[in-house]
């Protein structure tokens, strides 16, 4: 009987064999893997709020003290277009849960569906044909 490693997955510095996963700088046993999920995390939209807070603030205390068309509203509005555009294209981001004996992990987050997707499905079956 040999000890040779079947390679399942290797692509975008990701390795996954029988033996070890390898996701970027981390390297899991995969006898020590129970479970896998790959789930979507919503984008985070906090930071264009509050940066289109910001604008609307400097735009209406420039409107208020009486330069109605100023610098200062001019900047406002752009700051808010801005973290408006930034809000309404933010993509959500993919992520591969590892759980094991000591816990959970994100093992690997990607914008790519697909491999985060085929990544997880490498690492059920290193699991599942592990035996």
């Amino acid at each position: 009987m040999t000890n040779q490693e079947t390679v399942y997955f290797q692509e975008s510095g990701v390795t996954v064999t029988n033996a070890r996963a390898i996701l970027g700088n981390e390297t899991y046993v995969v006898a020590n893997i129970t479970s896998v999920s790959a789930f979507e995390t919503g984008p985070n939209r906090a930071i264009p709020l509050i940066i289109a807070l910001v604008g609307l603030i400097i735009g209406l205390c420039s409107f208020s003290i009486g330069f109605r068309f100023s610098l200062g509203v001019i900047v406002g509005i752009l700051i808010i277009a801005v973290a408006g555009y930034v809000f309404f294209t933010a993509k959500p981001s993919y992520v591969v849960r590892i759980k094991s004996a000591s816990g959970e992990a994100d093992a690997y987050m990607s914008k790519d569906k697909t491999l985060v997707e085929r990544i997880a499905t490498a690492l059920n079956t290193a699991i599942v044909r592990r035996g």
